[in-house]
């Protein structure tokens, strides 16, 4: 087990546990409007932050450096 899962405690330490180390609801969420409206859905993910240090983009390095993603994100629809 690594070392920094020993000391987590609540929630986040059981998902930590049990491997998940990220939380997202909205792709879900469109998954199931998709399915459910008989549609095909993709969803493009970055991580903006951690749960687990304080290490995160500002806001600055999400509009620059997510630049390349969103473009090709809206290449592909």
């Amino acid at each position: 087990m690594e070392s920094w899962l020993k000391h987590l405690n609540g929630e986040k330490g059981t998902w930590a546990k049990m491997g998940v180390l990220v939380q997202e609801m909205e792709t879900f969420s469109l998954y199931c409007t998709a399915v459910r409206a008989g549609r095909r859905a993709l969803s493009i993910l970055t991580a903006g932050s951690s749960l687990h240090s304080s290490a995160a983009l500002t806001n600055e390095e999400r509009e620059k450096k997510l630049d390349a993603m969103i473009r090709c994100a809206l290449a592909f629809a």
